[in-house]
């Protein structure tokens, strides 16, 4: 196998599984993608590059993806961890889930404060310029 040029420069490769799903329109779960994640980082590994597999990642599919592809990391769309550091999978992913989905509510929090914020501004502009 040829070695793509300036790979030596690569940190990480995460195999994002929803989207590598969705693009050969294959099930996230299915045992062709997790042979293909395998694939995927076994490559990566031969050319010393650290791993990590996200894409609708649960307490369930995380420990079989630990087991047969054997990532460095698992990961979600904001958080990740090490497989090396980790004493029980399906607690880890779990915790992380929740704390991804009350990082979520505070940003939609956060947003609907700006949003709410802007709307006032735009409000006292239009009524400055007569456009009530």
């Amino acid at each position: 196998m040829r070695t793509a040029k300036g790979v030596e420069h690569i940190a990480q490769v995460t195999v994002g599984r929803t989207d590598l799903s969705r693009s050969i329109n294959e099930k996230v779960d299915s045992k062709k993608m997790l042979e293909l994640t395998k694939k995927v980082i076994d490559i990566s590994r031969s050319k010393k590059i650290e791993t990590s597999v996200g894409g609708n990642v649960t307490p369930e599919n995380a420990a079989s993806i630990a087991e047969y592809a054997k990532p460095d990391k698992i990961n979600t769309r904001e958080i990740g961890f090490s497989l090396n550091k980790c004493r029980d999978i399906y607690k880890t992913v779990a915790e992380m889930l929740k704390f991804e989905s009350a990082l979520l509510q505070h940003k939609i929090e956060l947003f609907n404060y700006q949003i709410e914020t802007l709307a006032e501004r735009r409000a006292k502009i239009d009524k400055r310029v007569g456009n009530e």
